[in-house]
C-alpha cells in the first residue's frame, strides 16, 4: 500500500453576516448543515458524520450532513458558496479538489478564495491503494509490475476527475511511463464498489472509508 496524508477542513460562505453569526454569543440557534461534496460512504462523508455528532453535542443544536456529489466536489462547493453567509451552511472540503478543480475541469462558477472562508481543520488522514482480493497483485510492487505488463488494459477507478486520488494516480502513471484506463466515479464509495465487484482493478481510497472493507477482507 502507498500512504500519504491529506487534510479536511470546514469552510463557510464568506460574508459579513457569516462572520458576525459565527462570533455571536447566541450562535447557533437553529440547525447547522454540513455539506459533503461527495457521495455517502466515503472518507469525507464518514468524517462529516463524526464532526456533526460532536458539534451537536457541543452546541445543543441539530447538525445534519447533506451529500451533494457531482463534478468532483464542485457541485457541493458551489452550493455552499451560494448559501446565505450566516454560518449555518458549512462545507467539509478536502482542499485539494476545491483548489485544483478550475485547472482540471475548466473555469468553475465559484472562486475558492473569494467565496469561501476556512473555519477549522478537522481531520488529517491517509490514502491507500486497494485491489480486489482475487486480483493477482498482492503487494504494491506486484501492482506496479502488473500495470507495466498490461499498460492499456489495466483499469484504475477514482472518486472523480481532479480529486486527490486522480492526481496521485496520474502522477504514478506518468512516473511508470504508462497510460492505463482511468474510470471516474461519483465519489470514492462507488469506486470502492467497482473495485470489490472487479469492474476496475484498483483504486486509491481514504483509509477511513476503506477500513470496513479491509477488515472484512473484501
Amino acid at each position: 500500500m502507498i500512504r500519504y496524508a491529506h487534510v479536511l477542513g470546514l469552510c463557510a460562505a464568506l460574508g459579513v453576516a457569516g462572520i458576525h453569526a459565527a462570533s455571536a454569543a447566541d450562535y447557533p440557534t437553529r440547525t447547522i448543515q454540513i455539506v459533503v461534496p461527495y457521495a455517502a460512504g466515503g472518507g469525507v462523508d464518514l468524517t462529516a458524520r463524526v464532526v456533526a455528532q460532536q458539534m451537536s453535542e457541543d452546541t445543543g443544536q441539530s447538525v445534519v450532513v447533506i451529500n451533494k456529489p457531482g463534478a468532483s466536489g464542485v457541485v457541493g462547493s458551489q452550493f455552499v458558496s451560494s448559501a446565505k453567509p450566516d454560518g449555518y451552511t458549512l462545507l467539509l472540503a478536502s482542499g485539494v479538489t476545491e483548489a485544483t478543480a478550475p485547472f482540471i475541469l475548466g473555469q468553475t462558477s465559484f472562486d475558492l478564495m473569494r467565496d469561501l472562508t476556512p473555519v477549522a481543520e478537522v481531520a488529517y488522514g491517509s490514502e491507500i491503494v486497494v485491489v480486489n482480493p482475487k486480483f493477482p497483485a498482492k503487494t504494491f510492487g506486484d501492482l506496479v509490475t502488473y500495470i507495466k505488463q498490461h499498460p492499456t488494459t489495466f483499469r484504475w477507478g477514482v472518486g472523480g476527475l481532479g480529486t486527490l486520488e486522480h492526481l496521485t494516480i496520474t502522477a504514478l502513471d506518468q512516473r511508470l511511463g504508462v497510460k492505463p484506463v482511468v474510470a471516474p466515479y461519483n465519489g470514492v464509495a462507488p469506486a470502492t464498489v467497482a473495485t470489490i465487484s472487479g469492474e476496475i482493478n484498483a483504486t486509491l481510497l481514504p483509509l477511513a472509508g476503506a477500513k470496513g472493507n479491509l477488515e472484512a477482507g473484501t
